[in-house]
């Protein structure tokens, strides 16, 4: 048994994905290019990588000293501010219904459908502590009936919180991108890969795995062997936008030429120090604010803080300075709406 796992541990940090198309899935014929990052091993983002080794080692000193600061911390009167427990999720919806679980999860309910984006109902591992209880726990889960991944970072592809899943809703969609199929297969699960621009339709509601700038990475040798993304929900001409993990880039102005409109966008705000580096990966401040304004969205719902201490950032800075450079960019953000939303808070949206 030893020796097998040591095999199939072997084979999936070192295997090369190949790109390929899948038939099952719809491809927009507006753009030509699923990825045009990817030199036949890695996938790579929008603009000249930063230098890797100095950014390990500029990351690997920050969550040691994150991980010191922060790991005893008493953070109960934040919790009891910023998280409302909700026990009374309804079965289905068919108005959208969005609430947010903490980090980067949420149950999105909408045209009879309980979607669950990248969740993560634990800790991502030994390092990081998860600040709160999520907003509504795994057993309190009504039927989920599809779940989106957005990258396989362990802070959004979490295999504890999937195999739950999956045991407790056996029908569930998995829609990962492409080249985590053989990751879920790990885990004794199965699902649906995407490439950019790729769509589903199940029943209403349509799917489209859409470009982010980050990065991916699940085992100790597999970085940028998958693929990262966004995801758009579309139900007749309505669109809710999950960004996943991503920084500013020229992607946000595709999505917007692509969709006619947003209405309610989840995008992070975090970790924002320090800035100097973390802007390659991550959104922060006005570059939100440019973002929202570049894929015409019309609410926001800021995500990816609070949850874990990834960067050097004091718990609610990022909402600080997102609010900072909302008032200092009036004429951009006079026609966008702003919810901080609490964990385990439903948030109804009727109009939509």
């Amino acid at each position: 048994m030893g020796v097998n796992f040591g095999l199939n541990l072997y084979h999936n940090l070192l295997t090369t994905h190949i790109l390929r198309s899948h038939n099952s899935f719809m491809k927009n014929n507006n753009f030509k290019w699923l990825n045009p990052f990817f030199d036949g091993s890695k996938f790579k983002s929008f603009k000249k990588e930063v230098e890797e080794k100095r950014v390990l080692c500029k990351t690997l000193w920050m969550k040691l000293r994150s991980f010191i600061r922060n790991y005893f911390t008493d953070y109960r009167e934040f919790e009891c501010k910023w998280v409302e427990n909700n026990c009374n999720i309804p079965e289905s919806s068919k108005s959208l219904k969005i609430t947010w679980i903490g980090h980067s999860t949420f149950l999105i309910q909408i045209a009879e459908k309980n979607i669950l984006v990248d969740p993560i109902f634990f800790r991502p591992s030994i390092i990081f502590r998860r600040n709160f209880p999520p907003g509504i726990s795994l057993e309190k889960l009504p039927q989920i009936h599809v779940v989106l991944i957005s990258h396989n970072h362990r802070d959004h592809m979490d295999a504890k919180s999937l195999k739950f899943i999956v045991k407790r809703f056996p029908g569930v969609k998995i829609m990962v991108p492409f080249g985590d199929k053989k990751n879920l297969q790990y885990y004794g699960l199965d699902g649906h890969e995407f490439q950019w621009w790729q769509e589903m339709q199940d029943d209403f509601v349509k799917f489209t795995f859409l470009p982010a700038k980050h990065w991916s990475q699940h085992w100790l040798l597999d970085k940028k062997k998958s693929l990262w993304g966004s995801w758009m929900i579309s139900v007749n001409d309505k669109n809710v936008y999950f960004g996943g993990d991503t920084s500013y880039s020229s992607h946000f102005v595709e999505i917007g030429k692509k969709f006619d409109g947003i209405d309610i966008a989840l995008l992070p705000i975090g970790p924002c120090e320090p800035r100097s580096w973390l802007m390659e990966n991550h959104l922060a401040g006005d570059k939100v604010i440019d973002a929202l304004c570049e894929i015409n969205a019309k609410c926001l719902i800021p995500m990816h803080w609070a949850t874990f201490n990834f960067g050097e950032d004091y718990l609610e800075q990022p909402i600080e300075e997102l609010d900072k450079a909302w008032l200092s960019c009036v004429d951009k953000t006079k026609n966008i709406s702003l919810h901080f939303v609490k964990m385990g808070k439903i948030y109804f949206f009727e109009d939509v």
